[in-house]
């Protein structure tokens, strides 16, 4: 019986996974969402995204006072990303430019800067797949049930004729 459990939880994940990734605009968030099943022995399965950042995207920011904030609106041009896009927040690299370097990059709109910057909605991309997933669920659990109660059926029917 545990095993019809665990195989509804693998494919409700896949899933919810599957729909999430539908619903999340950036490409590095779909190619990183994951499935862990590290506790699926205790009826837990979890579909996650590593990124620090990513919380960000699902739940939005709130406004972003008396921090200067730089990016590059082409991220090959980023020297922070040399080594790979950060997953934990202490894989930030801090931009170093000298002030000739940093004002010519400005000019040229390699390199864009703000003081402040408004707060950004978030897209809650779990949620709205979970919500979207429901009716596949549902029809998949009835599937499960009733493999769990022809199951059931089979178990007693054996007990019932070893019994008599």
């Amino acid at each position: 019986m545990r095993k019809y459990v665990q195989n509804y939880l693998r494919i409700a994940a896949r899933k919810i996974k599957f729909l999430a990734q539908r619903e999340v605009r950036s490409r590095t968030l779909r190619r990183a969402m994951a499935i862990d099943e590290s506790q699926i022995g205790n009826g837990v399965i979890k579909v996650y995204v590593p990124h620090y950042w990513a919380r960000f995207v699902h739940d939005g920011t709130g406004r972003v006072r008396g921090v200067s904030m730089v990016w590059f609106p082409n991220p090959k041009d980023d020297p922070r990303l040399r080594w790979g896009r950060p997953i934990k927040r202490s894989q930030v690299k801090r931009l170093r430019l000298s002030r000739r370097k940093f004002y010519a990059l400005k000019k040229a709109g390699i390199l864009v800067w703000c003081k402040n910057r408004r707060a950004i909605k978030g897209n809650p991309f779990f949620k709205k797949a979970i919500l979207r997933s429901g009716p596949a669920i549902e029809k998949l659990l009835g599937d499960v049930s009733k493999n769990l109660q022809m199951e059931i059926i089979r178990t007693f029917d054996g007990l019932r004729t070893k019994v008599s």
